[in-house]
């Protein structure tokens, strides 16, 4: 029995768009998500965020053989709010730095007291990561 066009493109149809849909979302958490967070330190979280994303790949195939498929909706579940939870409170404490910066930006006294505060307590002061001149120092000899 032949299939018909249309049972080919309702099994082989949503394939191009997963595929697509990891793509976008892998290229949103590398450049966007670490590129932003870790804007001196980009090579160390790439490779921590592929060192994690193994190791559950690693944990999902340990426990693959001994749940059941039930009970593996529930870890995934889990997993799944954590991760979103996680992401809130990145969000949250990212925003907070921007806001205190901008509000020390706009007031020289403000920062003058928090310097003072920070010299005080011998902790050193946040610098804007885009100020790097390690970009600069980067020369491309091959492509």
């Amino acid at each position: 029995m032949r299939q018909s066009r249309t049972m080919f493109a309702f099994h082989f149809g949503p394939v191009p768009a997963r595929g697509t849909a990891d793509c976008t979302i892998r290229s949103y958490l590398d450049m966007c998500i670490y590129g932003t967070l870790f804007r001196r330190n980009k090579e160390a979280a790439f490779s921590n965020y592929r060192l994690w994303e193994s190791a559950g790949f690693v944990i999902a195939y340990a426990y693959s053989t001994h749940l059941c498929a039930r009970m593996k909706l529930y870890v995934m579940l889990a997993v799944l709010v954590l991760g979103v939870a996680g992401y809130i409170v990145v969000e949250i404490l990212h925003k907070r730095k921007a806001l205190r910066k901008k509000k020390l930006a706009e007031d020289p006294k403000a920062a003058a007291a928090a310097a003072a505060e920070l010299a005080r307590q011998n902790k050193t002061e946040e610098t804007d990561d885009e100020k790097d001149d390690l970009d600069d120092d980067i020369i491309i000899t091959h492509l």
